[in-house]
């Protein structure tokens, strides 16, 4: 949770989804994501537009959103991969070396050449535009290194390397997810349930994030719409 291994899974299955030659959309989503239209419409809305339209929720640093505008994630020794953050002393081993680097005064150098810009870990991009993220990744080791020891790097990486590229022109901002930030979450979306219908309804997204399997009322107003 939180280190570069989230990162480097999303690029490895990127790399096979691009081996089946007739995909020319990809949509990274979890097994907590849920899908609003039926298949047809779904199609048809990615038939209907340019192919080459990319669909990524992106802001250029600082993030007034995130804590510190998130310039930490990239400046601390984040140490996400080396202990569970998921267990209390895990998360406490994070934290204190956290502190220590920010008593001593130590940083990593933000300047990496590029405008930063982070957002949502979940997009729909076209094949040019993934192709070009892998491509990118391949032949810049020194810059995918960088994210080493970042916190959540995926929601940073694809954005900084797409909206430096000339395919920045070919990204709609809006993901077409559904998602509830509530106060009380400690950052992270709240799970949906059937109060939340009318919500998705009127959203037009094309996913739901995210719902548990037990929520059955939810699941069966969407399938029935979807019908």
């Amino acid at each position: 949770m939180g280190g570069i291994n989230h990162l480097k899974s999303y690029l490895y299955l990127s790399k096979i989804a691009l081996k089946e030659k007739d995909n020319y959309y990809f949509h990274l989503i979890t097994g907590q994501d849920y899908l609003l239209k039926s298949n047809l419409d779904f199609l048809n809305y990615f038939n209907s537009k340019d192919k080459n339209l990319n669909y990524l929720q992106y802001t250029p640093f600082p993030i007034s959103g995130w804590p510190h505008g998130r310039y930490d994630r990239l400046e601390y020794y984040n140490l996400f991969d080396i202990f569970n953050a998921k267990t209390t002393i895990g998360i406490k081993f994070i934290y204190r070396f956290h502190e220590i680097q920010n008593k001593l005064n130590i940083r990593k150098s933000t300047d990496i050449n590029m405008n930063l810009y982070g957002g949502s870990t979940y997009w729909s991009l076209s094949r040019d535009a993934l192709e070009y993220v892998i491509s990118y990744t391949n032949n810049n080791r020194s810059f995918f290194n960088r994210f080493k020891y970042t916190f959540c790097a995926e929601e940073i990486y694809f954005q900084t390397v797409l909206l430096n590229s000339k395919l920045a022109s070919k990204i709609i901002n809006h993901n077409l997810r559904y998602i509830h930030w509530e106060k009380g979450h400690k950052g992270s979306p709240a799970f949906l349930n059937s109060s939340n219908y009318e919500d998705l309804l009127s959203s037009k997204n094309l996913f739901a994030r995210k719902i548990r399997s037990s929520e059955i009322k939810l699941l069966n107003l969407i399938n029935n719409k979807r019908l």
